[in-house]
């Protein structure tokens, strides 16, 4: 095997070679030839294009309107057919939100902000499950928006896999 600088730390300062996968090299499983490189789902800086903050203020003000519009729904009783279609904006908008933040970085996925968006869609769906949570489960979803669009960074960008704030790896 062929030793490749740069080295990784291995613990009580040994180190070994970085596998090819961590260096961007290309590597062969069986007869297909694979190129994986970590800076493309985590790059350095993050992604991004001209207009992309009034975008996501765009997608979250919609975002907005359909939780109301769907809140509403729930909480009142209301029939589904009226309240579906807020479902849908919430979901479309909600996913566009999602896939802006992951374009930019995946490593968006391995923090809190990100977590937080993970566990509010079990949460919903949880309520589509057990439709007598949905009271709590609704008021459990605007809690965790509202404390993670306002806290700190450091909370914000705190990764739990890497016990600490992570903003590039």
């Amino acid at each position: 095997m062929t030793h490749y600088p740069p080295y990784r730390q291995c613990g009580a300062g040994l180190t070994s070679p970085a596998p090819d996968w961590m260096l961007g090299r290309p590597s062969t499983i069986g007869a297909w030839s694979v190129f994986i490189s970590l800076r493309t789902l985590f790059p350095d800086p993050p992604r991004g294009f001209p207009g992309r903050r009034w975008v996501n203020i765009g997608l979250r003000t919609v975002h907005l309107l359909g939780v109301a519009g769907m809140g509403g729904g729930w909480l009142y009783g209301a029939d589904p057919a009226d309240w579906r279609p807020f479902l849908w904006l919430v979901l479309m908008s909600g996913g566009a939100m999602v896939l802006l933040e992951v374009a930019a970085t995946c490593l968006w996925l391995l923090q809190l902000r990100g977590l937080a968006v993970l566990a509010k869609l079990l949460l919903v769906a949880l309520a589509v499950r057990w439709p007598e949570t949905t009271p709590w489960v609704l008021v459990t979803v605007i809690v965790l928006s509202s404390v993670f669009a306002h806290a700190p960074a450091n909370v914000r960008y705190f990764s739990p896999f890497h016990g600490r704030r992570v903003e590039r790896l």
